[in-house]
């Protein structure tokens, strides 16, 4: 075996080593030297901490401890792990001060939570809000307790601010939210948008339009035309618009329609000609008609 670091195999045999050697030195009594090998072994949070907790007598030496040995990032890992120790234990205050001073939103919004202080919780998420992937868990989780309080509104923007699009969506049909819908589908759209053409230089392009046609496709069914369209059309689905389109021009002057249903089927068809025309009025190739218009 090529045990040089330089290689996945001899990294994984020396990492083995390592921690076969802190084992020996444990069993000899050999703390400090078990503990630096176990370190080297990787298992910072499980065997190096179960040696400082049987060698310190509170959670605050051992907090100077890692202060002391470690960097920033395996002295956040640590003391949050400390955290939940104290967490464990019912010791909820020491809890939420190591949370605290490792940065750690999610936990943090967790114990709000559990106060049912969810003001307090909505605050560290607003404060911590610097895309990481912990705070976005944080908004998840903290989404999922204002769903589950029917607080939809505050659950849309929690889902929003978490980058889980899916669910804000899914609230926003089940109640039929419309403007909310579709403000959801263009920003998702425009953010994917955005995300492709960073990847395309790599060869990871994926024109991925399913969200914004899967709402497109709801207010459809919905017969909700006027928003259904410019959907289909951000999506690049411009035939399946044209074809929605020529439905409402014939709709617009069917006779068998009532005053009013016509009038307001003329007003949806007026609008989405002034704003989408240069879309629309392209020939419709798939029924062979030259123009949306002629039609009229």
């Amino acid at each position: 075996i090529d045990i040089s670091r330089d290689t996945k195999e001899g990294r994984r045999y020396l990492t083995m080593v390592h921690y076969r050697h802190a084992q020996h030195l444990e069993t000899t009594g050999d703390i400090n030297g078990a503990i630096e090998s176990y370190e080297n072994a990787h298992c910072l949070t499980t065997d190096v901490m179960r040696l400082l907790l049987s060698t310190h007598s509170t959670l605050e030496e051992m907090e100077t401890y890692v202060t002391r040995r470690y960097d920033k990032d395996k002295k956040n890992r640590v003391v949050s792990w400390l955290g939940g120790y104290a967490e464990s234990v019912g010791d909820y205050a020491s809890a939420e001060t190591f949370y605290s001073r490792s940065n750690d939103v999610l936990s943090l919004v967790r114990l709000a939570c559990h106060r049912n202080d969810l003001d307090g919780a909505l605050a560290l998420v607003e404060r911590g809000g610097d895309g990481s992937d912990d705070t976005a868990a944080a908004c998840h989780y903290l989404a999922q307790r204002y769903e589950s309080c029917n607080d939809i509104h505050g659950a849309i923007r929690l889902y929003t601010m978490s980058g889980l699009y899916c669910h804000a969506i899914r609230l926003a049909k089940r109640h039929d939210m419309d403007d909310v819908l579709v403000r959801l589908a263009l920003q998702h759209h425009h953010q994917r948008s955005a995300r492709d053409d960073d990847l395309t230089a790599t060869k990871a392009f994926t024109n991925d339009n399913s969200v914004i046609i899967s709402c497109a496709q709801h207010f459809e069914k919905r017969e909700k035309w006027d928003r259904a369209i410019p959907l289909y059309i951000k999506a690049g689905q411009l035939e399946r618009a044209r074809s929605i389109f020529q439905v409402l021009g014939k709709m617009a002057l069917s006779k068998s329609l009532k005053d009013g249903n016509k009038q307001s089927m003329i007003h949806v068809f007026s609008n989405v000609m002034e704003q989408y025309s240069d879309d629309m009025l392209q020939p419709n190739r798939n029924d062979g008609n030259d123009t949306i218009v002629a039609m009229c």
